[in-house]
């Protein structure tokens, strides 16, 4: 089997999904996976020494027609049963290579983000696809919106793998709170909202950041906010579970999420989780207590 993802640098959601497949002793028993990663900040370091991959392919050319052409030499050339596309472009590239060549492998879409909520997507592109794999019951309606059959959708959840490493709340006068994520002040990830709202409480709170992105213009923010003394900024960590000491909460203001993996993680540690999400129906107001 192989799978099909654009522009994966090892430090998001998609890669962890990715990662658990490589690395799960139980898939391993039933399938073994090439892995083709395609655009320009694609990365392979984060992919070494996994038991269940076979081969690794990048693309990753500036250019759009020869990256269109070595792709197309690709699908041409491959001698998988079946494609496991995360992105709609290649979605398109090897469903046509399969019929213009005659080729005898299934491409199955495998989206990780809610489809249009995505600028620059081109969502018709997996009307394409012979199956689709949807991770929620939200993607499953947008899929049936762009004209994908429903028999041909199944609902898949992504893996997640319990844990012990969370070490509770803790026990100062001042809430600790935690975000894990891409640094975006709008767009998907909105932590403007965050920010606008934790300067309103009126208790003691501070606030540990893990990941990159738009930094600068987040410090900008709180200090304009009068809370910067209040944020620490981490950056990205390769497991920032294993870092977090008597968290009382992780917070998530996104707009949009395809599935939430902080979430599920966060469940998975037993940790309390306070977030607003629209559209997914996975991700609603929680509170875990």
């Amino acid at each position: 089997m192989l799978i099909v993802a654009p522009n994966l640098t090892g430090k998001g959601g998609t890669e962890t999904v990715i990662s658990h497949i490589l690395d799960s002793s139980m898939i391993g028993d039933k399938f073994k996976f090439d892995l083709l990663l395609t655009g320009k900040v694609s990365s392979s370091v984060w992919i070494k020494n996994k038991d269940n991959l076979n081969d690794v392919e990048l693309i990753c050319d500036d250019s759009s027609i020869v990256k269109l052409i070595k792709s197309i030499k690709f699908y041409r050339q491959t001698k998988v049963e079946k494609i496991l596309s995360t992105g709609p472009g290649q979605t398109l590239i090897a469903s046509i290579v399969k019929k213009i060549f005659r080729k005898k492998y299934q491409v199955i879409s495998w989206i990780h983000f809610s489809i249009f909520e995505s600028k620059n997507i081109k969502s018709n592109y997996l009307k394409f696809a012979d199956i689709h794999l949807a991770i929620n019951q939200e993607m499953k309606k947008q899929l049936i919106s762009l004209g994908v059959n429903k028999e041909r959708i199944k609902v898949i959840g992504n893996p997640v793998t319990r844990s012990n490493k969370y070490s509770g709340r803790s026990r100062s006068t001042v809430k600790k709170f935690v975000y894990v994520g891409r640094i975006e002040l709008d767009s998907h990830k909105n932590l403007r909202e965050m920010l606008d709202a934790l300067s309103k409480l009126e208790i003691k709170w501070h606030l540990d950041i893990y990941g990159q992105g738009e930094v600068n213009e987040l410090i900008d923010y709180a200090e304009k906010l009068g809370i910067n003394d209040s944020i620490l900024l981490k950056g990205w960590v390769e497991d920032p579970w294993a870092k977090m000491n008597q968290v009382d909460a992780l917070l998530l203001t996104s707009t949009s999420e395809g599935f939430g993996m902080v979430l599920a993680e966060a469940i998975a540690m037993v940790s309390h989780v306070y977030l607003l999400i629209v559209l997914v129906d996975l991700v609603r107001l929680l509170k875990m207590d």
